[in-house]
């Protein structure tokens, strides 16, 4: 009972803070009225390159997307108290260094981007594999993880990066049946059906880029997204062309120091 009332005043402080964020942007100068998205506008703030790179994720994915410590912590693979003074030191690194709260302007994206790649990201992961409830998956946040790429692509549509994890949250939606039946519990691999593989929700493919796409053009998400779609194909027997899954995966773990998920 304690833990529930815990986590239910969590949420409501969580939801304030968040509220108290968008009042601060409202109150800025409108630099990129072009950008629609209140919430990706906020990740590219949090995401500060004066903050290092894991404590700018951390923080970005507890003050904007709303995550828990604990769901944090699972994503980096860390007990729970280390995580929290993770948040605790970035927060008074943050004060003492007066970093200002500002919407950065678009030639300070790239700095950012891969940052603001791993949130959105991370944020598709807990949807796809939650850390607490009852739920198997969360498909209503995995949707807000799909908008925020289908966002980011229309902000940086020559960026292969974005387009590779559109592409990818793309794939694992259009087999989210799959995966989870109607009353969300996981649908073991051994009864699943070729019907069942791949929906018609698939929806239109992203923008080409004009950069290459060959194997030495691939980045972490990119590679993700082509291990993945390797492993669909073999499941249903379709040929495949390009990098291996097997080739993909330690492509992905050799750039990012990180283990695939998702």
């Amino acid at each position: 009972m304690t833990t529930a009332r815990n986590r239910a005043i969590d949420r409501v402080r969580r939801d304030a803070r968040y509220k108290d964020k968008l009042a601060m942007l409202a109150s800025l100068p409108d630099t990129a009225s072009r950008e629609p998205d209140d919430r990706l506008r906020l990740i590219f703030t949090c995401c500060h390159p004066a903050l290092d790179a894991d404590a700018q994720v951390a923080l970005t994915l507890r003050a904007v997307a709303g995550l828990t410590t604990a769901e944090i912590a699972r994503a980096f693979v860390v007990p729970e108290s280390t995580l929290a003074k993770r948040l605790t030191r970035a927060k008074q690194k943050i004060v003492a260094a007066g970093i200002p709260y500002r919407t950065p302007e678009p030639e300070e994206w790239p700095s950012r981007l891969d940052q603001v790649l791993r949130v959105i990201y991370l944020v598709f992961n807990e949807a796809y594999l939650t850390t607490e409830g009852d739920a198997v998956a969360r498909l209503e946040l995995a949707h807000d993880a799909g908008w925020l790429t289908t966002l980011l692509v229309g902000w940086l549509p020559e960026e292969p990066e974005a387009l590779g994890l559109q592409a990818l949250v793309q794939l694992h939606l259009a087999r989210w049946s799959a995966r989870v039946d109607p009353n969300g519990h996981i649908v073991l691999f051994k009864t699943r059906t070729a019907q069942r593989g791949i929906s018609a929700k698939l929806g239109p493919p992203p923008p080409s880029s004009s950069r290459p796409d060959g194997f030495d053009g691939l980045g972490p998400t990119k590679s993700k997204r082509r291990s993945r779609l390797c492993t669909v194909r073999r499941q249903h027997g379709t040929p495949r062309t390009g990098p291996n899954s097997f080739s993909c995966t330690r492509y992905s773990g050799h750039t990012t120091g990180r283990p695939l998920s998702a």
